[in-house]
């Protein structure tokens, strides 16, 4: 793959930062999908990091996505999200792949740092905003129980990683050469 300039490379990582914070703005407005806002603005980093020596810019997509939806966004759960988890889905994809080239062993560790993420966004979520007093709550009205819910978010974070590696081919086979001209 041939590398593009640093000012392509920051233009895509301002229209990715761009769309991440649109995709956020929607999740905090509508009361359908948004977890899938989320994951889309997660996938939004994976363009510029994605490209040769683009992790910097990735970093800068993330961070200025976090910093732009804090002011942006009047609900800071969804913001939290994804600086906490979902921003970071790109990172640890590019990571886990990059160390190994076994997908089995590639996934688990996908999975325990995401389940690692996740405990650490439900921990946050309790001190910041209270959300084990409504977490709680309303799986004692559905009667769940805690292991039920912790199979219900492993399956739903496989779920995500799963998506999100058919995603990102997706985009690097189909779509990067339509959106990144090489010269």
């Amino acid at each position: 793959m041939r590398s593009v300039s640093p000012a392509v490379k920051l233009a895509l990582a301002a229209m990715s930062t761009a769309l991440s914070v649109l995709c956020m703005y929607v999740a905090s407005l509508t009361n359908i999908s948004r977890a899938a806002m989320l994951f889309l603005a997660s996938l939004m980093v994976w363009i510029p990091l994605r490209e040769k020596g683009g992790v910097l810019y990735g970093f800068l997509c993330y961070i200025a996505t976090a910093a732009l939806s804090f002011l942006l966004i009047p609900n800071k759960l969804y913001c939290c999200c994804y600086l906490m988890l979902f921003g970071l889905f790109g990172f640890i994809q590019l990571a886990f792949d990059s160390l190994t080239r076994n997908r089995v062993l590639s996934f688990i560790l996908k999975l325990l740092c995401c389940s690692l993420l996740c405990m650490l966004m439900l921990w946050a979520g309790s001190q910041l905003f209270d959300l084990d007093i409504t977490l709680m709550k309303k799986m004692s009205e559905f009667g769940i129980p805690l292991w039920a819910f912790i199979l219900i978010v492993e399956a739903a974070l496989s779920l995500a990683i799963l998506l999100y590696g058919f995603c990102t081919r997706v985009f690097d086979n189909n779509l990067r050469k339509k959106l990144v001209k090489r010269d």
